[in-house]
């Protein structure tokens, strides 16, 4: 699969019928536990648009994959840090809507990509959507991060964190593995080096500086 064959999806577009596409690959690739309700995915968007970045397959017009965010208020990241949370479960007053300028914690909720596109380029493609959803946020609406966190359910979640930079913190309550990592100061930060981490860095430290 080259990377031509891939667009990232428009965040403001997204449908039922695209939520339920993406609710789909969820159920291939996560175990069911740590799977949110459709209706409860619908709502966490519906309160917060800009939370997926998606990817569609150009050639068969399929959502193929998918990274979805939650920006989180200080007492719901406390809980995710300690390792003792049910994310399926999330009330949509413990999850901020970018409305005012600030900095922000930013729960890494759900890494999908559908099996059959696993030795294909969407891994990247989800990565570098990513970095400039950040970029993004910072430069036209002044929206920073200051500490990421991520429940990795997966081997693609565990090379996700680890490719950020990110580190491992808590045994959560699935048993699984809790990371975490800090944005600012940006003089400090431990983010995988490459031309769109370095863009994402510049941004943050005139913030710091």
């Amino acid at each position: 699969g080259g990377m031509k064959k891939f667009v990232v999806v428009a965040l403001e577009k997204f449908d039922d019928r695209a939520l339920l596409d993406l609710y789909e690959i969820e159920k291939l690739v996560l175990p069911p536990e740590v799977i949110a309700s459709l209706d409860t995915d619908r709502k966490w968007f519906q309160h917060n648009l800009l939370t997926i970045i998606a990817i569609r397959d150009t050639v068969t017009g399929k959502l193929v994959g998918f990274f979805n965010t939650l920006p989180v208020n200080d007492f719901l990241y406390k809980e995710i840090s300690s390792g003792d949370f049910d994310d399926t479960k999330f009330e949509i007053k413990d999850i901020c809507q970018y409305n005012t300028r600030g900095i922000y914690n930013l729960y890494l909720c759900s890494f999908c990509i559908h099996p059959a596109y696993k030795a294909t380029s969407t891994f990247v493609i989800i990565y570098r959507a990513f970095i400039d959803f950040l970029i993004k946020l910072a430069t036209e609406r002044g929206i920073y991060f200051g500490k990421l966190i991520a429940d990795a359910v997966t081997p693609d979640g565990v090379k996700l964190c680890e490719y950020i930079g990110m580190k491992e913190i808590v045994t959560s309550t699935h048993n699984l593995s809790v990371y975490e990592i800090s944005l600012i100061p940006a003089t400090n930060v431990m983010l995988k080096a490459n031309k769109y981490t370095k863009k994402l860095l510049e941004c943050y430290q005139k913030l710091y500086l």
